[in-house]
C-alpha cells in the first residue's frame, strides 16, 4: 500500500472530518506542499475578522496558490464556549515560496503558527509569532488529529473541521499573470512584501 493509501486509511478513522471533506483533502497529500493558515484573532471584533480574512485571501489569490475555505467547529479555551474558525487550506508546488510568503503571513496576522505538510505526508508547526517565532516542530505524518493541535497551539480546541465544496484557484488572464508574476516578484525578494506591495499598489 502506497503513502497515500496508508495516510487516507488513517484518516477515515478519525471522527472530526466528513468524508467529503476526507475527500478534498486527500486529493493533494503527496501532490501538492499543503498550509492550513488563519488570520482570525479572538481578540479582535467579527467586523475586523473579516477585513484580515479577506486580504488574507486576497494574498493566496494574488500568489496564484490553490485553496478551500476551511471552518473549524471549536471550544474555545478561556470560555469553553463553541465557536467556528474560518481559516485557508492553501496548496502550491514551490515549498519555497510557499514558505516564505506564509510564514510571513503567520507573522503579520499575529499567528502562533502555521501548519505545513510536505510532499512525504511530513507535518510540521512552523511557529511565526511570540516565543517560538522561527521554530518548528515536526508532528509526524499527516492526519486529522494534527489540524486539532494546530488549532490548540493558537489558543483553541477544535473537535470537527470541514473544507468547503469549492476549489479556488486564479484563471490565469494576460492581465491576471502579469499581476501574479509581479507580485511573486515582491514575495521573494522582500520580506515585508505585503507592505511594499500595497505602499506600491495603492
Amino acid at each position: 500500500m502506497d503513502k497515500q493509501k496508508l495516510i487516507l486509511e488513517e484518516l477515515r478513522g478519525v471522527e472530526n472530518i466528513n468524508e467529503s471533506s476526507l475527500g478534498r483533502l486527500y486529493q493533494h497529500i503527496g501532490k501538492d506542499y499543503i498550509v492550513f493558515i488563519t488570520s482570525d484573532r479572538q481578540a479582535l471584533d467579527v467586523t475586523e475578522n473579516n477585513k484580515r480574512r479577506k486580504e488574507l485571501e486576497k494574498y493566496i489569490r494574488l500568489a496564484g496558490f490553490g485553496y478551500n475555505k476551511v471552518v473549524g467547529n471549536y471550544v474555545e479555551e478561556e470560555t469553553g464556549e463553541p465557536k467556528k474558525e474560518k481559516s485557508f487550506v492553501v496548496y502550491g508546488k514551490d515549498e519555497e515560496e510557499m514558505l516564505k510568503m506564509f510564514k510571513r503571513l503567520g507573522e503579520k496576522y499575529e499567528q502562533d503558527s502555521i501548519l505545513f505538510v510536505d510532499l512525504e505526508g511530513n507535518a510540521y508547526l512552523l511557529y511565526t509569532y511570540g516565543s517560538k517565532k522561527g521554530t518548528s516542530d515536526k508532528l509526524g505524518n499527516f492526519h486529522v488529529g494534527i489540524v486539532g493541535d494546530f488549532y490548540s497551539t493558537i489558543g483553541k480546541k477544535a473537535f470537527r473541521f470541514e473544507v468547503s465544496e469549492s476549489y479556488y484557484k486564479e484563471s490565469f488572464t494576460t492581465f491576471s499573470g502579469m499581476l501574479h508574476e509581479n507580485f511573486m516578484k515582491f514575495v521573494n525578494k522582500y520580506d515585508d512584501f505585503d507592505i511594499r506591495w500595497k505602499i506600491d499598489n495603492a
